[in-house]
C-alpha cells in the first residue's frame, strides 16, 4: 500500500484503554475511555496531547497517545469534522465501528507517549465519570 492511500491519526486514551490495546496486541482499536459512544480520532497529534492533558490525565493522571494508520479508504464514510480551530480536525468514529474498522489497520495501533496532568482549569463536566 502507497504512502498515498494511508492516514496517520492520533488518539489520546487512558490507562484502561492501554491495557487493552496491549492485550490485543495492537489488533483492536479502542474507545479512548471505557464506555465511550464515539472514539475522536485527531490529524494532529498535537491536538491528542491536549486532549489527554486536559481530560484524562487530569481523570486518571495520566493517558497515552497512541498513533494509527489506516487506509484513507477505510475512513471514506466518515466526515472529517472541524473542533473550535481550523487545525484541530478529528474523525468521530462510533465506537460501535471500531472492531470492523480495526480489520483496516496497516499496522498494529502502538502506544507513543504519555502525558501527565497540567495544572490548568478543567470544565467540570470533564471531571465527571
Amino acid at each position: 500500500m502507497s504512502e498515498s492511500n494511508v492516514i496517520t491519526l492520533w488518539q489520546a486514551v487512558t490507562p484502561n484503554t492501554v491495557t487493552a490495546i496491549e492485550r490485543a496486541h495492537g489488533q483492536r482499536l479502542q474507545p479512548s475511555s471505557d464506555g465511550d459512544p464515539f472514539t475522536l480520532l485527531k490529524l494532529n497529534p498535537r491536538w491528542a496531547v491536549r486532549v489527554g492533558e486536559t481530560v484524562w490525565a487530569q481523570r486518571f493522571g495520566t493517558a497515552a497517545l497512541v498513533e494509527i494508520v489506516l487506509p484513507t479508504a477505510a475512513l471514506a464514510t466518515y466526515p472529517v469534522e472541524s473542533v473550535a480551530y481550523a487545525d484541530h480536525r478529528e474523525y468521530r468514529i462510533p465506537s460501535i465501528d471500531l472492531p470492523c474498522l480495526s480489520q483496516a489497520l496497516v499496522r498494529p495501533v502502538r502506544v507513543i507517549g504519555q502525558v501527565g496532568c497540567k495544572a490548568r482549569a478543567v470544565p467540570r463536566w470533564a471531571r465527571v465519570g
